[in-house]
């Protein structure tokens, strides 16, 4: 997943409403509701927060996120009294769950993962850093130089840009699993 894809989100949450779609939410940066949503960033390190808005952002606090398969049966099935929100989950289809639904406006934030941009027109400019918009052009000389058999093209198209897409991967892959070094030995 790359860098520039990952994006905020808020949502005031709707006094008794549980469920709440991707389009919903506000992405910060737009400051215009989600229309590329690709999938929920729930990372165990940096968890969505939660508060009151009634009481201010003062009450701000972490959210858990809990797997659907373990938080259907605990929130969703049967009948329960509007709460404040002690977990969230997303189901099959991305839909956000508050459990227990609330009891309130809520304002809860966190991240997302935009869906891949489409370039269509002339104008279109790629979002990804300016340093790698010459990738764009590297995989179209590729794409042309495998449809017209063409070794020079293609030896170009790799010669360059197997460099830079190597320089994308190391400076602007989001990954999951991050190295952890241990603390000192001594």
């Amino acid at each position: 997943r790359w860098k520039w894809l990952r994006s905020n989100w808020t949502l005031n949450t709707v006094d008794g409403t549980q469920t709440y779609d991707p389009g919903d939410c506000t992405d910060v940066d737009d400051a215009a509701l989600i229309t590329r949503f690709s999938s929920w960033d729930f990372d165990d390190e940096e968890l969505p927060f939660i508060y009151l808005v009634s009481e201010g952002v003062a009450t701000e606090r972490e959210l858990p996120v809990s797997h659907w398969q373990d938080f259907r049966p605990l929130y969703v099935k049967g009948s329960h009294t509007a709460s404040v929100p002690a977990q969230m989950s997303a189901d099959h289809l991305d839909t956000l769950y508050f459990g227990p639904k609330p009891n309130g406006i809520y304002k809860v934030s966190g991240s997302y993962w935009k869906s891949l941009q489409t370039l269509a027109a002339d104008d279109d400019e790629p979002e990804m850093p300016a340093n790698y918009h010459m990738l764009v052009v590297y995989r179209a000389l590729l794409k042309y130089a495998y449809n017209t058999v063409s070794q020079e093209v293609l030896a170009r198209a790799q010669t360059e840009g197997t460099p830079l897409e190597d320089a994308l991967v190391l400076n602007q892959w989001y990954g999951r699993f991050r190295i952890r070094l241990p603390g000192p030995l001594a």
